[in-house]
C-alpha cells in the first residue's frame, strides 16, 4: 500500500504563494473559505497549512461578514476555491463581484470555472486561479488546495470492502448508479467540519469507487486506491489530468459507460432478491 503523500513542495504553490505575497504587498489578507459539504474541508485546510507554510498572514472570515461595516479590512481578499463556478452553483461568481466592490484586490484560489460565468460584469480585475490547465494566458494554474495538506500515514486499512461515495446531488453524472450499499460521506458534514476525520474516514477502505472529487483526492492522500468518475460537468477529468495522474498512481480516472468492473462492484441485483427460484 502506498503511504500517505501530498504536493505541498510543487513549483505551482511556490508560485501561487510568491502572487499573493506581491498582490498584499506584504500585508493580511482576508480569507474567505469555502462553504460547501465535508469534502470541501479538505481544501479549506490545505488552504489554512499554506498560508502557514508561506508565512502569509491572514483572517479568516465568512461570507456573511463581508458587508459588516464594523469589520477593519485587509486591503486584498482570498476567495476559497473548489467546484463553485460552475451552472449547477453560481453563488461564488457573485459573492465574487461583491468582494471585487469593497477590496483593492481580490483573488480566487484554485477552482473549476465554466467559461460562460467568467463574462460577468464586475470581475475584470480579480486574479483567478485554475485547478485545471486551461488554454486562457489570463488565469494561472495551480493545484486544488486540498493537494498541500500533510497527512499522517494511515497505516492498513481496518475495513475488507470498498466504499461506495456517488453523489446525490444535481452535480451528478445521469450516468452515475445508486446502489443500495451507497454512502454520499461528503454530505454528512460541511466545510467547516474536521478535515483530519474526513481523511481518516475514507482510508479505512481498501478501495473507493467515487465521483466526489474530494474523496478522491482523499483517497490518494492516504495512499489507497480509487476510480474517479465525472460529474456533469468534467470537472474531474480536469482534476485528474492535471495534478491526479502523474503524482497519485492509486487514482484512476473511468469513463462512464461499459464498465463491468463497477457492476461487480456494485451488484446488478438490488437487496430482496430470493436466494432461489421456483
Amino acid at each position: 500500500m502506498t503511504n500517505a503523500t501530498s504536493l505541498r513542495h510543487s513549483s505551482e504553490f511556490e508560485r501561487l504563494a510568491e502572487t499573493v505575497r506581491a498582490q498584499a504587498g506584504g500585508e493580511p489578507v482576508d480569507f474567505y473559505a469555502s462553504p460547501g459539504n465535508w469534502g470541501d474541508s479538505l481544501l479549506n485546510e490545505g488552504t489554512r497549512q499554506f498560508f502557514d507554510h508561506f508565512g502569509i498572514t491572514y483572517r479568516e472570515r465568512r461570507r456573511a461578514d463581508l458587508h459588516d461595516n464594523g469589520m477593519a479590512r485587509a486591503s486584498m481578499a482570498l476567495i476559497g476555491g473548489g467546484g463553485g463556478w460552475n451552472r449547477n452553483w453560481t453563488s461564488t461568481p457573485v459573492f465574487t463581484v461583491e468582494v471585487c466592490q469593497v477590496y483593492a484586490s481580490a483573488l480566487v484560489l484554485p477552482s473549476t470555472y465554466d467559461p460562460a460565468l467568467l463574462a460577468r460584469d464586475g470581475l475584470d480585475e480579480v486574479t483567478l486561479v485554475s485547478r485545471a490547465r486551461i488554454d486562457d494566458d489570463t488565469i494561472m494554474f495551480c493545484h486544488d488546495m486540498a493537494f498541500f495538506l500533510d497527512p499522517v500515514d494511515p497505516g492498513p486499512p481496518t475495513v475488507p470492502f470498498p466504499l461506495l461515495a456517488f453523489r446525490r446531488d444535481k452535480e451528478r453524472s445521469r450516468h452515475a448508479p445508486n446502489p443500495d450499499r451507497n454512502w454520499d460521506l461528503s454530505l454528512l458534514g460541511t466545510a467547516d467540519h474536521g478535515a483530519q476525520q474526513f481523511l481518516e474516514l475514507v482510508s479505512r477502505f481498501p478501495q473507493v469507487y467515487t465521483d466526489r472529487l474530494h474523496v478522491a483526492i482523499a483517497a490518494g492522500l492516504m495512499g489507497r486506491e480509487a476510480f474517479l468518475f465525472d460529474g456533469n460537468y468534467g470537472k474531474n477529468a480536469g482534476v485528474h489530468s492535471a495534478s491526479i495522474l502523474d503524482n497519485f498512481p492509486t487514482v484512476h480516472l473511468v469513463h462512464w459507460g461499459g464498465n463491468g468492473q463497477l457492476d461487480d462492484v456494485i451488484g446488478m441485483k438490488p437487496i430482496g432478491i430470493p436466494g432461489y427460484e421456483d
